[in-house]
C-alpha cells in the first residue's frame, strides 16, 4: 500500500509539472507555432492559447496543491516527508518538479506551509544539498 501511495504522490506532480512545462515552453515561444495550423485561427488567437495554457496549469496548481498539503499532513502532521521520517523517491519528485515553478514564482508555498517545509528538509538533506550547491543550473 505504501509504494501505491507513493506512486499516486508522483503521478500527481508529474500531471502538475506537465501543465507547467507545457505553458512555461509556450509562453517562450518554444513550442509555437502556426495557430491557423491547428484550427485556432492563426496568430491573432495565440493571447487565448496563452491564457488558456496559463488558466490550465493554474487550474492543475490549485487541484493539486492542497490535495499534496493534505497527504503530507497525514504522516506525523507534516512535519517530516510524505511516506514518513524517510525520505522517498515521491519526495524527490517533488523537489524536482517543483523547483522551477518555485524559482519561478517565490509565494507559490505562501499557502502551504508543510510543503514549504518539505521543499527546505529535501534540498537540506545531507545526501542531496552537496550536489545541489555544487551542480551548474541550465538556462532552459
Amino acid at each position: 500500500m505504501d509504494m501505491f501511495r507513493c506512486d499516486y504522490i508522483c503521478d500527481c506532480f508529474y500531471e502538475l509539472l506537465h501543465d507547467y512545462m507545457r505553458y512555461y515552453h509556450w509562453k517562450n515561444g518554444r513550442f509555437r507555432y502556426n495557430m491557423n495550423d491547428y484550427g485556432f485561427g492563426g496568430e491573432s488567437m495565440c493571447g487565448n492559447y496563452d491564457n488558456y495554457m496559463y488558466w490550465r496549469y493554474m487550474n492543475t496548481y490549485n487541484r493539486i496543491m492542497p490535495f499534496m498539503e493534505r497527504t503530507l499532513t497525514m504522516r506525523n502532521g507534516g512535519s517530516q516527508y510524505f511516506m514518513g521520517d524517510q525520505m522517498m523517491w515521491c519526495d524527490m519528485m517533488f523537489y524536482c518538479c517543483m523547483e522551477s515553478m518555485y524559482m519561478e514564482n517565490q509565494s507559490m508555498f505562501s499557502n502551504f506551509p508543510n510543503m514549504m517545509g518539505l521543499y527546505n528538509r529535501v534540498a537540506g538533506h545531507p545526501k542531496i544539498c552537496g550536489y545541489l550547491k555544487g551542480r551548474s543550473n541550465s538556462v532552459w
